[in-house]
């Protein structure tokens, strides 16, 4: 058995402002992923031990995001990430979806289906929001206001 791989850090310095107010992620065997955010986290916010999902290579799923804000309203941008081939580090090909805006605006729907590739086992989701952000996102940026949330996927 390999270790796990190591993930970058990154995210914000401040805990103002914008952040992801929600995730939403139905798997299978009455698996979710239900995350409610505020107030703000310095960093990496890793979930990765308490928040998991299962999903099946081939089959489709809908991660629900509300990219929002635990303060003012500021145009940011947005974007999740889930590591395949559990390589540690989170590929353009493995963007799951973006969003730009400022909030509040409506719940984001990331439909996306499990690549017939993706490796047996644990590995990570991300999701992040950065205030003044552009797309697509830098998943290992720092920046000064936003969030990055981590969670497990099997």
């Amino acid at each position: 058995m390999s270790p796990a791989p190591t993930y970058c850090a990154g995210g914000p310095s401040s805990t103002f402002d914008s952040n992801i107010e929600s995730v939403n992620l139905l798997g299978d065997a009455a698996s979710a992923i239900s995350y409610t955010g505020c107030p703000g986290v310095g960093g990496v916010e890793d979930l990765t031990a308490s928040q998991s999902v299962d999903v099946f290579a081939g089959t489709l799923y809908t991660a629900d995001i509300q990219f929002g804000t635990c303060g003012g309203n500021y145009g940011s941008a947005g974007e999740a990430w889930i590591d395949w081939d559990k390589n540690g580090v989170f590929d353009p090909s493995e963007s799951i979806g973006t969003w730009s805006g400022t909030p509040p605006t409506a719940l984001s729907s990331f439909a996306f289906t499990v690549p017939p590739s993706a490796l047996a086992g644990a590995t990570r989701m991300r999701v992040m929001q950065e205030e003044g952000g552009s797309l697509p996102l830098n998943p290992c940026g720092t920046f000064n206001y936003g969030s990055v949330v981590d969670f497990t996927v099997n």
